[in-house]
């Protein structure tokens, strides 16, 4: 996928003040085309052009250096546009870009200058007419012409039908054309555009910023980012590890505090229910004590009797009252005998004894901790620490769910003494209730009878308001119809004086008519006047016709003289010229030379391919044995070396191992495996008790770690040059099984033959183009010439016929209009107008006239009407006038007032009314309510509850309701408080017990919860630990840390960016072979532990991890086979191998980016610095390259100019005057 340049447009840039267009599809044609001009006139700006359209910046990398200006210093007093145009192709599509940049313009009025805002536009050329452009370029590929402008793209681009937008915001148009382009502006400049001074940047950059440099051109960042991801989840990961860790021994602390607090209270509980039980015996035996004296002395039959007298008649019998003494003693002493037997029941009950768990929970290693809360590991390995967790937790919560099932049993049973002695207190707080609200009742009647005197005098006040209401309205009617009398006479005197009003002007009603049919007779004359204007239009119509016709006549005439003259002219110039036909036999003959062009330079680049491919294979083929000789020496030596490595290692370990058994004491656990038995060995024990024996091993041990670092130093050595001798015998093995494939089937001869007789047939081609332009030029002024004398024909003919039909036309007017005089004309036409003006003018004024006669009309009628209506409403107000005083003298009031006062509002009449109503009906609910509490209270009296209740009521038989009433309420109320104190024991007795229950509860959802947590938490730190070593491993490795088990300890991000960076050098060394002779090659330097020639070093030391890294180069010069520093080359020297390592970062990135490349590389470079020689020979690595894509050069070199064909030539009229672009 490639990107291709197809033109490019600026105005008002750099020294540029006008317009210039470029057309770079056809300066591609040749693969090559100079860019000429004088220093300073502003050939490296073009490029700044074509870097600006595409990202919005100027492609200059200088750091520190301040940007070129971009707007033209020719346009500081001016308002006219700077911009670039770009049009573009990607994988098929064409892409046009517009943008402006960011300036100051003079404001239009006044002074000052303003800012112009930058913009941006992205357009693509749309699906259906991308076909259409793409035969425009191709027109544009194959025209001869001199004209080299790319206007006729950008029109085709802005046509609305032809593309459609992508984006109008700048910054969002440089980020979409980055995707579309597949490179940033950094690359783009440093692979594409190579500008001025920056050409050999690359060249003598430090080793670090090399390296920096490179991991910003092929987006190494991603490497960075991965590693350093691996590092942050490792760190995090390990927090996590840690923080479960933490979590998990503050979970166990939770627990185990949890557990100990649920074995204390369980003995607390237990000793405090024993109390309980004492104090409750002894209330229970009291209260028996005085429930057996009070049953002997109470008098059952006198209390039967009592209540059956009250059951069957509740009738008054007397003013006295006579009330037995009542003792509820004997329902405290039942309730009391209930009480004592829960009691007993309580000490009996099978929840007081607790079976302990054991006083191993006590110890810290049952919970699989130190003294110090701690968790024993590695002491013990997970799976240990889950089990025991497990099973401790077990335990714990089989106690607490035993407690908690106990305390239920008991608030079982006191719940029940409650439920007893709430039924009783229930029952006489009833009755109490209900002879309570018996009394209210009877209070609420007597205060209700003091009120009917009030009463009686409200229903006197409203039959008195019935009465005087109908009278009232009488009156009300009398008054009303005299008002509308009155009325009616007012509004028949107000029509007489509007009658009046209206006909006074024209002397009354007859000369009011007189006046209408005067001016309806003038308006009627109006359509006669019109008739006798348009005749007069008519007539002037006719004499202007005839000086119209007369002067077309003289004009054509003229016409027609002219075609003529030119016929005969074009006629000459096509005898001159010739015929057509030869010109179009030698066009087709060219054009097919052309057409074959493509073909025979694709068979030019296969022979040419084929003859290179048989010189690399020699090459190849010497270098692979010497490659495979250089890795044998590699394999052997690291053999040796670890096999002195695995020695050391045994070594090693025996000293750790007497190490560890000199630390090892009877009785103390092993900090590895936390064994409080050791194995006994025998002799090493022995070794390490002797007097001077530690010592000795520690001076062993220093010298083992030493020796075991310098071979594992040596090793990786070793390791490292065999790994670099392998990798590059596999390289060139299958580099050569490469051209191996290349070159199968032709020999050297047959490759240099075929590529000779490509050469020439190529040279056919291209000398075809010149004779091919010469016969279009000529065909193409035949064919005009033709055409143009068919049009002069065609106009002498059509004006002739024209010059005919006109004088016709004249010819008629002039007899149409015989007879007629202008003056005559004009005398008529006033007199005509001014009667018509006369007759509209009555034909305004007849509309009033005849409404003013229509409303005097209706003002008569509506007279007539008023008149009837006043006889009428005349009667009616004499006939309600004598019907009020009839009513008045009946009813018995002296005249309407009186009758007024006597009426009630309605307001008043519903609130009597509604004190009336609820007076009546709150006596009769009293009545009902009374009665219905009077019945409630014979049912809760019955001789079963009077019974049970032990309740004594008033003996006296003949007493009123009320008095019997108020004796039976005070009993109830004194039975009620010391039921009322017996449910309040029972409810703190159960409340305890509630508390006893709910503590136990707590206990048991504590220790649940905690150790539900706990084991949840010992499961997680499990998996965590799981989890976390293989990504320990992983971030060890990419990170180069000391852990990683890697040979060599190389970051992820060095790797990627050496891997890389060789692949450049040695792309650059494929360009340099055809350079000098190729006795120049770039290596990568010794720093970072490498040699020259790209692998280790065999006596560098091992790299760090934050080791600080680069990318040296070296140049080696195989004539004396040294390495040398890049400041040590010539200016011609740096000029060719830059131009080698710049064209190598180009493909290189090409290919990192997924294929897409640009079709055009620019040069802006010094080869004035080279030698006539070497010049040729850069010119031609040069077009070897411009084979695959076309490179555009800048430079004032003359023997430049001589052999690129293409040139874009810039230049100045005068030193400090604008540029001017010319194409050749």
């Amino acid at each position: 996928m490639a990107v291709k340049l197809i033109g490019l447009c600026f105005e008002g840039i750099g020294p540029y003040a006008s317009a210039f267009s470029l057309d770079l599809a056809r300066l591609s044609r040749n693969h090559m085309f100079l860019i000429e001009g004088c220093t300073g006139s502003g050939k490296s700006m073009i490029l700044d052009a074509l870097v600006f359209a595409l990202y919005g910046d100027v492609s200059s990398l200088n750091g520190g250096e301040e940007k070129a200006r971009l707007r033209s210093r020719f346009l500081d007093h001016s308002r006219r546009e700077t911009s670039v145009k770009l049009v573009f192709e990607n994988n098929g599509d064409y892409y046009y870009v517009h943008r402006t940049p960011k300036y100051m313009v003079p404001k239009q009025s006044g002074t000052g200058a303003t800012e112009h805002k930058p913009s941006g536009t992205l357009l693509k050329v749309a699906p259906h007419m991308r076909d259409a452009f793409e035969s425009l370029v191709d027109r544009h590929m194959v025209a001869d012409t001199d004209e080299h402008s790319a206007d006729e793209y950008f029109e085709f681009c802005e046509h609305a039908d032809n593309a459609e937008p992508l984006c109008v915001q700048v910054g969002a148009v440089g980020t979409m054309i980055e995707q579309i382009v597949g490179l940033n502006r950094q690359q783009f400049c440093q692979t594409v555009i190579l500008p001025q001074g920056q050409f050999s940047r690359f060249l003598r950059l430090k080793p670090e910023e090399r390296s920096s440099m490179v991991k910003d051109l092929f987006a190494a960042a991603d490497y960075e980012r991965i590693q350093h991801e691996l590092r942050d989840m490792r760190l995090e990961r390990g927090a996590q590890v840690a923080t479960r860790r933490t979590r998990l021994e503050s979970a166990i602390a939770t627990a185990r505090d949890a557990a100990l607090r649920c074995l204390n209270s369980t003995d607390a509980d237990l000793d405090a229910e024993a109390g309980a039980m004492d104090c409750a015996a002894a209330v229970v035996e009291a209260q028996a004590q005085s429930e057996a004296a009070a049953r002997d002395a109470e008098r059952d039959a006198l209390a039967r009797e009592c209540v059956d007298n009250l059951l069957d008649s509740l009738l008054p019998a007397g003013d006295s009252t006579q009330v037995a003494p009542t003792d509820c003693d004997e329902f405290a002493a039942d309730h009391g005998h209930s009480a004592q037997d829960a009691a007993a029941d309580v000490i009996e009950s099978p929840y007081e004894q607790s079976t302990p768990i054991g006083d191993n929970l006590a110890d810290e290693r049952a919970w699989c901790v130190d003294v110090d809360g701690a968790l024993l590991e590695p002491a013990m390995d997970v799976a240990a620490i889950e089990h025991q967790l497990t099973h401790v937790a077990e335990q714990v919560n089989a106690h607490a769910e035993e407690q908690h099932d106990r305390t239920s049993g008991q608030l079982h049973e006191r719940e029940t003494q409650v439920a007893q002695a709430q039924h009783v207190h229930d029952q006489l707080q009833q009755i109490t209730s209900v002879l309570q609200d018996i009394a209210q009742t009877v209070n609420e009647q007597h205060e209700l009878a003091a009120q009917s005197p009030r009463m009686d005098q409200l229903r006197a006040w409203i039959e008195r308001s019935n009465q005087a209401k109908p009278v009232s309205i009488l009156h009300y009617q009398a008054i009303e119809a005299a008002r509308l009398q009155h009325e009616s006479g007012e509004e028949l005197q107000a029509v007489d004086q509007q009658i009046a009003t209206l006909t006074e002007p024209y002397g009354g009603i007859d000369g009011l008519h007189a006046a209408h049919d005067e001016l309806n007779r003038i308006a009627q004359r109006e359509p006669a006047i019109v008739a006798g204007l348009e005749l007069v239009v008519e007539k002037e119509r006719k004499l202007a016709a005839v000086a119209q016709t007369k002067a077309r006549t003289e004009q054509l005439a003229a016409d027609l003289q002219a075609a003529e003259d030119h016929y005969r002219s074009c006629v000459d110039d096509e005898q001159r010229i010739g015929a057509l036909g030869n010109q179009v036999e030698r066009i087709e003959h060219y054009e097919q030379l052309l057409e074959a062009r493509g073909t025979r330079e694709r068979e030019l680049q296969d022979a040419q391919t084929l003859v290179s491919d048989w010189d690399e294979t020699d090459r190849m083929r010497e270098a692979l044995l010497d490659a495979q000789a250089r890795l044998h020496d590699a394999q052997s030596r690291r053999a040796q070396v670890r096999g002195r490595l695995d020695a050391a290692l045994q070594d090693r370990l025996v000293v750790g191992l007497v190490q560890i058994a000199d630390q090892l004491e009877p009785g103390q656990p092993c900090p590895v495996c936390g064994s409080l038995e050791h194995p006994k060995l025998a002799q090493m024990r022995e070794a390490s008790t002797a007097g001077g024996a530690t010592e000795h091993v520690t001076n062993a041990e220093i010298n083992y770690r030493e020796e075991l670092e310098r071979l594992r130093a040596e090793h990786d050595e070793a390791l490292a040059g065999e790994s670099a001798q392998q990798i590059q015998v596999t390289r060139m093995q299958t580099r050569l099984d490469e051209l191996t494939a290349a070159i199968a089937g032709r020999s050297r001869e047959q490759a240099i033959q075929w590529r000779d007789e490509a050469q020439r047939a190529v040279n056919e081609s291209n000398e075809a183009r010149a004779h091919l332009a010469q016969a279009r030029q000529i065909a193409k002024q035949i064919v005009e010439v033709r055409e143009q004398v068919q049009h002069a024909k065609e106009k002498a003919e059509t004006t002739a016929a024209m010059l005919d039909t006109e004088h016709q036309h004249y010819q008629a007017a002039q007899q149409a209009a015989q007879g007629l005089e202008p003056e005559a004309l004009q005398a008529e036409r006033s007199r005509l107008e001014q009667e018509r003006h006369d007759a509209l003018q009555a034909a305004g004024q007849l509309p009033g006239l005849q409404n003013t006669i229509e409303r005097v009309s209706a003002l008569h009628k509506e007279r007539t009407l008023l008149a009837t209506k006043l006889a009428e409403r005349t009667a009616v107000s004499e006939h309600a006038n004598a019907e009020f005083l009839r009513a008045c003298k009946e009813a018995g009031f002296a005249d309407g007032t009186s009758a007024a006062a006597a009426v009630l509002s309605d307001v008043d009449l519903d609130h009597y009314a509604g004190q009336l109503k609820e007076y009546d009906e709150r006596r009769a609910a009293l009545a009902s309510q009374a009665h219905q509490l009077r019945t409630q209270l014979a049912i809760l009296l019955s001789p079963e509850s009077v019974s049970s209740l032990r309740l004594a009521l008033p003996t006296a038989l003949y007493i009123s309701d009320e008095a019997r009433e108020t004796a039976i309420l005070a009993a109830a109320s004194a039975s009620l408080q010391r039921a009322t104190a017996t449910l309040h024991e029972a409810q703190a007795s159960r409340d305890a017990a509630i508390r006893d229950q709910q503590s136990a509860m707590e206990c048991w959802e504590q220790c649940a919860n905690a150790n539900r947590t706990m084991l949840a938490e010992a499961s997680q730190w499990a998996q965590a630990m799981h989890a976390y070593e293989p990504l320990r491993r992983m971030a060890e490795l990419v990170t180069g840390g000391r852990d990683s088990g890697a040979e060599r300890k190389t970051t992820l991000i060095t790797y990627a960016v050496t891997e890389r960076f060789r692949d450049v050098l040695a792309r650059a060394n494929d360009l340099l072979r055809d350079i000098r002779d190729g006795y120049y090659e770039l290596r990568l330097g010794d720093q970072d532990n490498e040699s020259a020639d790209g692998t280790m070093s065999v006596n560098a030391p091992r790299m760090r991890a934050n080791h600080k890294t680069g990318l040296p180069i070296l140049i080696y010069d195989r004539r004396c086979d040294t390495c040398a520093d890049p400041d040590t080359l010539s200016g011609g020297e740096r000029f060719f191998v830059s131009l080698a390592l710049a064209l190598a970062l180009a493909d290189i990135i090409e290919g990192e980016n997924g294929g897409v490349r640009m079709e055009t590389l620019f040069i802006d470079e010094g080869f004035g610095s080279l030698s006539a020689d070497v010049l040729d020979e850069v010119m031609d690595v040069l077009e070897e390259v411009g084979r695959s894509r076309t490179i555009g050069i800048i430079s004032h070199v003359g023997s430049l100019v001589e052999r690129i064909g293409d040139c874009i030539m810039v230049s100045r009229e005068r030193e400090d005057g604008p540029s001017t672009i010319s194409v050749r």
